[in-house]
């Protein structure tokens, strides 16, 4: 007997306090053991919930929405939102004639040999460029044909009766290898997405979950937490300028729904978020912003924003930007309210002590 499935003979509590410790392939070999045990590891197995703007990734999700003894334990879901790849990139001929030909190719290399001074071992052959890519477009195309993101999305968000958080993130296609020096070559652009009739990348994928959203709510699903952001371990600056730089304006609408209900508001690298809240009435329930990794350019704005929600805001915190909880305190002196700055963990990076500033309301307001 290994020691893994000694375990079934133990009390549940037992079991549970366990499972905790463990990572999260041993509590997945776990749940194989037997039926009572995989009983047990399911609410942690299934907690936390990612899917990907990709055919296998939709399939799994819809798959997971639609068992009931799976999906009653979700209580996360993250959605990686990625860049659109050009219509051409699935298509051969296409391909190497239109969108990535090798005067291009040598044009990336060339870029490469000097960025890395000369280590050219990363940098791959022509020929696989295509394959890498192929398999990537076509399936985004049968994605984008069936509409199948917004189908399953919002049918999925409905079926988590535990949802309380909800995760947004832009990232590259799951190309591999990852063709960094490539992604501006292929990825599809706004100008021709704008003359076929279809949307940008990042407007497309808040709008399946703002619609996702809106139908859980009219379900009773009431979304608390609300991460916005880049990926924190790629190392690809550009696709965080889709949350940096980008104006959220024409999503303003989306964006709206998206918050509506929440609480907790992360920011990750995500300025443009800030950005086009600064613009929009007050969220009725809003108590914690927790913003890393960016600057805030827009002052005044900023602090019509807090003052907007100075009757709900009880923290705010800022990792790796210009915001200083001297001058948070110094924009939200409001009456009635005390200021005590405290130590804690950032949440995007949990290695790093950060302040944060927490606003104390006296019984009188």
């Amino acid at each position: 007997m290994t020691p893994l499935a000694s375990l079934e003979f133990l009390p549940n509590e037992l079991i549970q306090d366990i499972l905790v410790y463990l990572e999260h392939q041993a509590i997945k070999r776990l749940s194989l053991v037997s039926k009572r045990l995989r009983d047990q590891c399911l609410p942690l197995l299934f907690y936390h919930v990612k899917a990907s703007f990709s055919l296998p990734g939709l399939v799994a999700l819809r798959d997971i929405a639609e068992a009931e003894h799976l999906s009653q334990h979700v209580v996360w879901f993250t959605y990686v939102g990625t860049d659109i790849l050009d219509a051409r990139a699935h298509n051969a001929e296409q391909f190497s004639n239109e969108l990535y030909p090798r005067r291009s190719y040598a044009e990336d290399e060339t870029d490469h040999y000097y960025l890395t001074n000369g280590r050219m071992e990363t940098f791959p052959q022509y020929e696989a460029v295509y394959p890498a890519f192929q398999p990537v477009a076509e399936g985004q195309r049968v994605v984008l044909d069936k509409g199948m993101d917004m189908d399953v999305i919002p049918s999925a968000l409905c079926r988590f009766p535990k949802l309380a958080k909800l995760t947004v993130r832009y990232n590259m296609p799951a190309v591999h290898p990852r063709f960094f020096t490539m992604m501006n070559r292929l990825r599809s652009s706004s100008s021709s997405r704008r003359s076929s009739g279809e949307e940008m990348s990042l407007e497309r994928h808040l709008r399946a979950v703002a619609q996702g959203i809106r139908q859980a709510r009219s379900s009773g699903i009431h979304v608390r937490t609300v991460e916005f952001g880049g990926s924190n371990s790629d190392g690809w600056s550009r696709v965080d300028r889709k949350w940096s730089d980008y104006s959220l304006s024409t999503f303003s609408e989306s964006l709206r729904d998206i918050l509506e209900d929440v609480e907790v508001l992360r920011l990750l690298r995500s300025r443009a978020v800030l950005n086009e809240m600064c613009m929009q009435s007050a969220f009725a329930h809003l108590r914690e912003i927790d913003m890393c990794g960016f600057p805030i350019d827009q002052w005044r704005s900023f602090e019509t924003l807090l003052n907007r929600h100075a009757n709900t805001l009880r923290s705010i915190q800022c990792h790796r930007g210009n915001l200083t909880c001297e001058a948070l305190g110094s924009l939200t002196k409001w009456p009635h309210v005390a200021q005590k700055v405290v130590e804690k963990q950032c949440t995007f990076h949990p290695r790093a002590t950060i302040s944060q500033l927490l606003l104390i309301r006296s019984e009188t307001s």
